[in-house]
């Protein structure tokens, strides 16, 4: 089983803390190493071989946080462009044996304790050797409007991509609706199937830059003219389509610490309020969350209040609204 991780984000949800020249996933923000080192770390028991998806323009980022770990037998996949999920798995799995068995992780998430996850990935892989597509969905502590939802009872029903409150609400309520955790389990040839069943000018796009890949080094290949390819996530290319699916459950507390909400509430629970790598973390009476690099913050009669000061910048904004950084940026 060869363990793929995906590292194409801007860098944009966590600003300033993350920044485009370095990408959420790289920075130190909840632990010694960064979520990139910890999701290598965590699959490398399980999986024989890691590859490596990335912008070419972290190249030297990601070589330098591997060599931290002492992960020396990586392969590499340089995009020149992200085009979402279901372009990067695509030319991953076109360089793979058809029986090979893929793990996709993204490489920005936290899961603990290990031994619940390595049990939620064994099992399936069961099914995945089986000729099925494996998706995992975690059980939804709270009606999230951030999130992709799953609809299951072992086989998947359907999904619902970031619902409204009161979808979410009824999601919560009926029981049988899970938080898209975005990882997948498959045979590279079963899910390459069913992009070109379902995403025919997705699959052809990929194929043609494919065909004109470049080797820079010995299991470093990088793809050229990305932008060629339609921007389209795996789940709306293949898994709302498939009829080989099967979703497991992740029984690990799992976040994918998509905004400074979902980052003061994975400190607070994990109780990791003071760090030592590279900020310090607080949280007042009046659930003000503050992060900050080496200046003093002082708040005077405000409540519901983040912030984020860094050397770069200085981020204030009320608590629930920070994911309109992305559109600011």
């Amino acid at each position: 089983m060869i363990h793929m991780v995906l590292c194409g984000g801007h860098g944009s949800r966590l600003w300033p803390l993350s920044t485009p020249a370095c990408p959420k996933p790289f920075c130190r923000i909840v632990d010694d190493l960064s979520m990139f080192q910890q999701t290598v770390v965590r699959n490398r028991m399980l999986c024989e071989n890691t590859l490596i998806i990335a912008n070419d323009k972290h190249s030297r980022l990601v070589r330098g946080q591997l060599e931290e770990i002492g992960c020396t037998t990586a392969r590499f996949i340089w995009e020149s462009s992200a085009r979402n999920t279901a372009p990067a798995i695509a030319l991953a799995c076109l360089s793979l044996s058809p029986d090979e068995l893929v793990l996709v992780t993204p490489s920005d998430h936290t899961l603990e304790p290990k031994i619940l996850y390595r049990k939620s990935i064994l099992e399936a892989r069961k099914h995945a050797e089986l000729n099925y597509i494996v998706t995992f969905g975690c059980h939804p502590l709270e009606p999230h409007e951030g999130y992709g939802y799953i609809q299951a009872e072992r086989d998947v029903i359907s999904f619902l991509e970031k619902p409204s409150s009161t979808q979410a609400e009824q999601c919560l309520k009926e029981g049988n609706w899970y938080w898209n955790t975005g990882i997948y389990l498959f045979k590279a040839g079963v899910l390459l199937q069913e992009l070109q069943r379902y995403a025919p000018d997705l699959w052809e796009a990929c194929l043609t830059v494919y065909e004109e890949r470049r080797c820079l080094a010995e299991k470093q290949v990088f793809f050229s003219k990305m932008e060629h390819i339609p921007e389209m996530s795996i789940d709306r290319a293949v898994m709302e389509h498939s009829e080989c699916l099967k979703m497991v459950e992740m029984k690990a507390d799992w976040s994918d610490l998509g905004s400074f909400e979902a980052l003061a509430a994975h400190l607070y629970r994990h109780n990791e309020m003071n760090t030592d790598h590279g900020c310090q973390v607080r949280m007042n009476a009046d659930n003000n969350v503050v992060i900050t690099s080496k200046k003093k913050v002082v708040l005077i009669d405000v409540e519901n209040i983040i912030v984020i000061e860094t050397d770069e910048a200085l981020l204030i904004s009320k608590r629930g609204s920070s994911h309109k950084i992305k559109d600011i940026l």
